[in-house]
This record gives C-alpha cells, sequence and structure tokens, in this order.
C-alpha cells in the first residue's frame, strides 16, 4: 500500500483504478479523498490513521481462500478492461454503475450483459468508498461450481491417471500380476484399461469433449494407439501362459471380450484403435478355443461312464455324476467369470456336440474290438439305456437355460437311440422312421438298420424297409449336409462346424453402475508402488457406457407414440441353491418394435426356484 497519497488527473476513472488494485496482490483498501476535506479519525480497533490515509490491518488468507479470492480478482480485471464504467453523482453522493458479464455455461455460447446498480456509496468524512456489488462474486462462485459438476458429469464414474514414463510399468502390474481368483469383481482388468485408454486420450486430447478425434495431431493418435496395442499384446501373452488353466483362460476371455467392447462402442477410441479391435477379435477365439479344450479334457475323463452296463455293475444314482459336475463346474465357472451369456451358449454347444459324437461314432462303429460289437451296443437294451442317462443331461441343460441348445446338438445321438428302440419291422413304421430320424444321414441309418442286434423273439427288420428308409435320407439329410459343404461320412467329427460369433449386447458395463465392489482393492496395490493415482468424480451419472454412440439412445422409443406403454416392474426374490440354476428355459427372440434380440423366459422348470418362488 502506497503510504503517501496520489493524487489523480481529471482523465483518471476511479472505479477502475480500484477494479485493477489487487492486480498486483497488494493489500488494504482503497480510498478517495477530497482535496480540501480533512479525514476524520476513525476510532475502529481495526483500523489506523497514518498521514491521513485509513490503514488495514494485514490479512492472511489461506491457500483456498486465496486461490478463490484470485478467481474472483481474474473476472473483475477482465470485465475492467472489457466493459467501461461510469460515474454519477446524486443529491451529493457518487455512486458507479458498471455493465457485468454473467458468466456462460457453455464457452461456444455469446455471454449475455446485464447492468447492475451497486448500491449507495458510503460516505464519511468527505472519504467517498465505492462499494462492488457482492453479489456478482457469489454468482461467479456458485456458476464454476456449477460448471464443474456439470463437467463431471460427464466423466467415468472412477478416472485414472498415470506418468507417461510409468506407462508400461502401470500396464504390467495390471496384466501380470494379477490372480483370476482373488479379483472380488472379475472384469476389473478391462474396465481398468478402458480407464486407462480413456486417460491416454484425455492427455494428447482438447478438454472439450465435443472435439472430433480427426483434430487430434497424428503424433498423438500414434500415441494412443500405441498404448492400446501394448494392451493387447500383453493380453494375448496372458493367455498363451495359462492356455492349459480353464479359470485362467475364461477370465480372460471374459476380460478381453469386455475391453473390445469398450473400444467398439466408444465414440473417442473406436475409430483410432481399429487394429487393435481386429487383434483382440482373434485373441477372443483363441482364448475361447483353449477354454473348450480345457473343459472337453475334463469332460472325456468322464464319459465312459455312459457305457457302464447296468446288468455288469449294480445301477447307482452316482453313476453320471462325473458328467454331470463336470458341467455345472463349467456353467459356474463361467458365471462366476462374467462370461457374456452368447459366448456360453456357444461353449456349451459344443459340449454337448462332443458328447453327442463321442457316443454316436462308438454306436457306429464296425470295428470288431470296438465298444458297439464288444457291448452290443446297437440293440434295443443299449438304446433304452443310453437314452435315459441322456435324459440326465437334458434335464440339466433344461435347468441352466440351455434347453435349446441341448436338443439341437445331442440331436444325433438321441435320434439314434430312439430308431433302437422304435417299432421298425412293418413297411408302415418307414413314415415315423422318416420324421423322427431326420438328422441321421444314409450311411448312419444303414449301419444302425443292418447291424442291429435282435433281442429273443424280437421280429427282424424287413431289407425292403431298410432301402425306402436309406432312400429318403439320401434326398433330405444328405442333401443337407452336402448344401453345408460337407461331405457324407459314418462318424462325426470332434469340430461344431458353426462360426464363431462376437456377441453385439449383453456386456457388464450396460448394468453395472458406480464403482464395483473390490474395484479399488484391486488398484490399491498399484497405486501404493506410485504407478497410478484414482481421480474421484463425485457427480458423475455412474454410467460406465458414457462415452458410448449408442449411450443414452438404445431401446429409446418415441413416448409420444401411442403404441408407448411402460411396462410394469415387479419385483420377485428368488432363492438359488448351490450349484443349481434358477429352474427357467430362456430363448433369444425379438420383441414387438424391437431392432435387436432380447431374452425372453420360454418356461418354468417343475420344482425350480423360479416356481418355488
Amino acid at each position: 500500500m502506497r503510504s503517501t497519497p496520489t493524487m489523480l488527473d481529471l482523465s483518471d476513472r476511479p472505479l477502475v483504478v480500484q477494479l485493477n488494485w489487487k492486480t498486483h496482490n497488494r493489500e488494504g483498501r482503497f480510498v478517495l479523498k477530497k482535496m480540501k476535506d480533512n479525514i476524520t479519525q476513525n476510532n475502529s480497533p481495526e483500523k489506523k490513521e497514518k498521514g491521513g490515509i485509513i490503514q488495514n490491518f494485514k490479512r492472511t488468507l489461506s491457500r483456498k481462500e486465496k486461490k478463490k479470492e484470485k478467481k474472483i480478482v481474474d473476472v473483475f480485471n477482465h470485465l475492467a478492461t472489457v466493459v467501461e464504467p461510469t460515474m454519477k453523482k446524486e443529491n451529493g453522493q457518487i455512486s458507479a454503475s458498471v455493465v457485468l458479464e454473467k458468466p456462460s455455461t457453455n464457452k461456444d455460447t455469446v455471454s449475455h450483459l446485464e447492468t447492475t446498480e451497486c448500491p449507495e456509496s458510503s460516505r464519511k468524512g468527505g472519504i467517498i468508498k465505492p462499494i462492488v456489488c457482492k453479489q456478482s462474486q457469489q454468482d461467479y462462485g456458485t456458476w464454476n461450481g456449477r460448471a464443474q459438476a456439470k463437467t463431471e458429469q460427464l466423466a467415468l464414474p472412477v478416472g485414472i491417471k498415470f506418468r507417461e514414463n510409468s506407462e508400461d510399468a502401470f500396464l504390467s502390474a495390471v496384466m501380470n500380476y494379477t490372480n483370476s481368483s482373488t479379483v472380488h469383481f472379475k472384469l476389473t482388468p478391462a474396465y481398468v484399461l478402458y480407464m486407462a485408454g480413456r486417460y491416454v486420450l484425455h492427455r494428447h486430447h482438447s478438454h472439450n469433449q465435443d472435439t472430433a478425434h480427426s483434430h487430434l495431431p497424428l503424433e498423438h493418435t500414434h500415441r494412443i494407439t500405441a498404448a492400446v496395442n501394448k494392451m493387447v499384446v500383453m493380453t494375448e501373452v496372458v493367455i498363451l501362459k495359462q492356455n492349459s488353466l480353464a479359470g485362467a483362460v475364461a477370465f480372460w476371455m471374459a476380460n478381453a471380450s469386455e475391453l473390445l467392447n469398450f473400444l467398439k462402442q466408444d465414440r473417442d477410441l473406436s475409430p483410432i484403435t481399429l487394429q487393435a479391435q481386429e487383434n483382440l477379435e482373434i485373441l477372443v477365439e483363441k482364448a475361447f478355443k483353449c477354454l473348450i479344450q480345457c473343459l472337453l479334457t475334463d469332460l472325456t475323463r468322464h464319459m465312459p461312464a455312459f457305457l457302464i452296463d447296468p446288468e455288469v455293475q449294480s445301477p447307482s444314482a452316482t453313476e453320471m455324476e462325473g458328467v454331470l459336475n463336470t458341467l455345472t463346474g463349467a456353467m459356474s465357472l463361467l458365471r462366476r467369470c462374467r462370461v457374456n451369456a452368447a459366448f456360453t451358449i456357444q461353449l456349451f454347444s459344443q459340449l454337448f456336440h462332443s458328447i453327442s459324437a463321442w457316443l454316436l461314432n462308438r454306436l457306429l462303429s464296425t470295428s470288431p474290438l470296438g465298444e458297439a460289437c464288444s457291448l452290443g451296443l446297437r440293440s434295443h437294451y443299449w438304446g433304452a439305456t443310453l437314452r435315459q442317462r441322456l435324459s440326465l443331461v437334458e434335464d440339466w441343460a433344461e435347468k441352466q437355460g440351455l434347453e435349446l441348445a441341448a436338443d439341437c446338438h445331442l440331436s444325433r445321438i438321441v435320434q439314434a437311440t430312439m430308431l433302437l428302440t422304435m417299432n421298425k419291422y412293418s413297411m408302415e413304421d418307414v413314415q415315423n422312421i422318416q420324421n423322427t430320424c431326420f438328422k441321421l444321414n444314409s450311411l448312419q441309418l444303414r449301419v444302425l438298420m443292418t447291424s442291429y442286434l435282435y433281442a429273443t423273439n424280437e421280429p427282424r427288420i424287413h431289407p425292403g424297409l431298410i432301402d425306402r428308409v436309406v432312400t429318403a435320407a439320401e434326398s433330405s439329410a444328405d442333401e443337407v449336409v452336402r448344401s453345408e459343404g460337407r461331405d457324407i461320412q459314418l462318424e462325426e467329427g470332434p469340430d461344431l462346424r458353426l462360426p464363431f460369433l462376437l456377441p453385439e449386447e449383453g456386456y457388464s458395463c450396460d448394468t453395472v453402475r458406480g464403482i464395483p465392489q473390490g474395484f479399488r482393492d484391486f488398484l490399491e496395490p498399484i497405486c501404493r508402488k506410485g504407478l497410478c493415482t484414482l481421480i474421484s468424480h463425485p457427480h458423475a451419472g455412474g454410467s460406465w457406457n458414457i462415452f458410448f454412440n449408442r449411450a443414452n439412445s438404445s431401446f429409446i422409443q418415441d413416448t409420444n407414440s401411442p403404441q408407448h406403454t411402460e411396462p410394469e416392474v415387479r419385483k420377485i426374490i428368488l432363492r438359488k441353491p448351490l450349484n443349481s440354476g434358477m429352474g427357467i428355459s430362456i430363448v433369444a427372440a425379438k420383441g414387438a418394435g424391437q431392432e435387436n434380440l432380447g431374452i425372453y423366459i420360454k418356461s418354468i422348470v417343475k420344482g425350480g426356484p423360479a416356481e418355488i418362488g
């Protein structure tokens, strides 16, 4: 503060001088004094008079208060330079009128102007103190807080940041030191990698989310794609190292597919990570095949239980437990790892096909040393035995909601057992055989009937009937096989001849809200090493698809449409037993007015949790 007064020129504007008074962090109060007036002594304990100028005590502000004050000062400095204030004298008193600029919540919108009349200036002993309206300062602080809250709403539930030189160490910690059995939220790695991708994008991107990705410099785009490519490569290394462990493969397959969905749907990352997406698609398919191989290895050990002779070994309720427990374990693993439901259906389709092919090939084997000859499998007795054991698998599949997959991929072995047990002795049975065994080709039907082992007093199959059944199969089942590009063969191949399909929907990010349980616990050791820092977004909406192209647009219908009706929501509590399903059979279908497939309940299993609840 100046110790001596300064006389203003006629061209000086007092209010402008006062508004700029704190530009250089000056302390104290600016006052005006008439040249010929004496200053009245102020006996206030906070003020002292020195040379006719009132001296304020020196205030000490906290860092937070100084930061807030600086924001307010910056706004008023801007106003002082842009808008010319005016002074006017009424009734012997001076008041100041200044045009204030209301801060806008959108920096691209032209600001509104408002003229604010300050309250009457105080006058004591000839000292005139122009008073600046405090309401403008409060409005600015409120606007600033609202703007920050609005920005945070367009954010993930939690953010992450890390130094550029520690990027590799951070990604390595996420990928290489993750124990799939101890992670509470099994898709945590995918979510962390997506957060990392968003942070790298933000680091090289304008803070304005509306900026098009094409505005990014080429160098920045390369850095973003390089970071995402590193994520894919590290994921592949982890999967290949543990490709014989079903739990680890299922865990990383689920995370790889979830990360792929994040990259595909994100409006900013999707256009610049196309190569990474392609590599991830290949990697997910590799992981899927590795997982099938792991489960088939376990399942094959229990398959001989199907061929235990009830007459040689007394029938036991536990003879099929090995097969059913393997299927139950596989389902529990997929659910625990939150594998997409579409992958679950494809995987069990392969397992059901493998059961069917394993049994059917032994049933059709013409080798004298095979089970078909040594056990006499092509008979009514074994047809009934196998049918009863297959029904246990079908019942299990129905409880798990896999009824359609079991019906489709167990159909050949089921039809073969039905042929062994049904009437096939009269020409009148030809049509019934054709309707029942439509999945079996001509070679398979001929072997099953020509080498059939008759029981005592059982009628013989007429050769003419066999010829008619085989001829009908040549023009029906055989044509279907050829249309699929396959040859007519006696035995079934081990692989299911269906393309691998990446699901478009059903990912966890559509339903997960906020920060999943155990998410912070996963990152805490990495944060303690100083490799990353979590960023809290208290005003975020909790959605993980906030940056998706389809965010806020999925399943939106015109609410003004007369056909639009809100369904009634009912809350139902079901108690699911351990290692059991919910007791519902589901199907995929399109609802009225919907473009995408939905999941609907087809039937409720009698005695299951859904019926009891």
